[in-house]
């Protein structure tokens, strides 16, 4: 599959979800887990203010039941909302807050609520037994926080409130005799999992929502909608981190800037679009060439012309790379009357930043220009390289330019 119609399957598949109602949205497998990775990545701060409230509410609230009801003096009470729930709370606090640690919260996260929350239903029945109220608010406040406020899917906080409440109403049926109080507690209990799972849902919906069209937006923003690859902006961000990753890891990056032999002439005797159609080949070849790691970035600079950024690579390597993509693009037999052997080929000028050295992007770009200037007058379909630091090469005149790249 072409990078072209892979992303306009992506561009199609979010516009088509767009369409839908936000309760009938359904992603796929692919969407599904770069969803939930985004949210994860977003949901940090949330997820310490969850925490860091959970356990002031913890706080606060046996403050409250030392200086009233004194539930605290039985020790059984005092181990599993103390001990149990505050000692995990205060762990899920303390992760959330060391950045490492944060991603394997995530996914302990929901045992860690569930463990905490049936600890305060063992409470609850630990005071029913001994005649005391429950503290069925406490499980009310945890309810709240673990579906609308911790950040976390409807699909992971629902299973959650729900065994809660289901463990809760079977203790107050084995030990609440039936009695008014205990039916208040239930549908206290049951009116907010109601409540907090609807509330929740919709939340998740519109985030859903949201960030479908934040990725609909920074898609058709970074990419060229013909060739499927990033744009010339797109690619000036990317490489401008790559190349500041590059010096603090004294990596070399090298450039190669390529353009279609004829490309004009091939417009004007075929027509444009079977330019389009040769345009998206060779972008095939490119991606290709620049998929190999994730590190690699292939654009279409503009017009017939493609840049490639390749990270931890030198001169050497860059040159065999366009090598290979330059005898691949040869073998596709691409028909262009006016080229050599009348099928379409390209030609490649390749620079380098060796490691340890500082250039910006336009350095590089520049001597990539030089090369492949040099490329075209020499006869074209063929690689030359450059050396950044040996530009004292008089520039050639913008009409020279024009002229070799015709």
């Amino acid at each position: 599959m072409t990078p072209a119609s892979s992303e306009s399957r992506l561009t199609s598949e979010l516009q088509s979800l767009l369409a839908r109602p936000i309760w009938s949205q359904r992603f796929s497998r692919r969407l599904e887990l770069r969803f939930r990775r985004d949210a994860a990545e977003r949901s940090t701060r949330l997820t310490r203010g969850t925490f860091t409230l959970a356990l002031l509410i913890l706080a606060v609230y046996l403050l409250i039941d030392g200086l009233t009801v004194q539930r605290l003096t039985d020790p059984v009470f005092a181990i599993l909302v103390a001990g149990i729930g505050g000692s995990l709370t205060l762990i899920g606090a303390a992760g959330s807050y060391v950045p490492h640690w944060h991603h394997s919260l995530m996914r302990l996260l929901p045992f860690i609520m569930l463990v905490v929350n049936l600890a305060m239903v063992a409470a609850a029945g630990r005071c029913l037994t001994l005649g005391l109220p429950p503290p069925t608010e406490l499980l009310v406040l945890q309810l709240i926080n673990i579906q609308l406020l911790s950040g976390m899917s409807f699909r992971t906080t629902f299973p959650v409130a729900l065994t809660t409440t289901a463990a809760l109403i079977l203790i107050e049926i084995m030990n609440g005799s039936g009695s008014i109080s205990s039916i208040q507690d239930i549908s206290f209990v049951i009116f907010a999992l109601l409540t907090c799972s609807l509330g929740s849902f919709l939340s998740e919906q519109v985030m859903r929502r949201s960030w479908l069209q934040g990725r609909l937006l920074d898609h058709l923003a970074n990419h060229d909608e013909l060739t499927g690859l990033y744009n010339r902006h797109a690619l000036i961000q990317r490489a401008e981190v790559l190349m500041q990753k590059a010096a603090h890891e004294h990596c070399a990056v090298s450039v190669i800037l390529c353009d279609i032999d004829f490309f004009k002439r091939l417009n004007d005797r075929r027509g444009h679009l079977a330019g389009d159609e040769a345009l998206r080949d060779v972008s095939e070849v490119l991606h290709q060439a620049a998929a190999r790691r994730g590190t690699d970035i292939a654009a279409r600079w503009g017009g017939e012309e493609f840049l490639l950024v390749l990270y931890d690579c030198d001169s050497d390597a860059a040159v065999a790379r366009a090598e290979a993509a330059r005898q691949h693009i040869e073998r596709l037999l691409i028909p262009n009357p006016d080229a050599a052997n009348g099928y379409l080929t390209m030609s490649f000028g390749c620079a380098a930043q060796e490691a340890g050295a500082d250039l910006a992007l336009n350095a590089l770009v520049g001597a990539a220009d030089t090369a492949l200037y040099r490329a075209k007058s020499e006869g074209r379909n063929r690689t030359c390289v450059q050396g950044v630091a040996q530009q004292t090469t008089q520039t050639p005149s913008p009409d020279a330019i024009n002229s070799a790249m015709q």
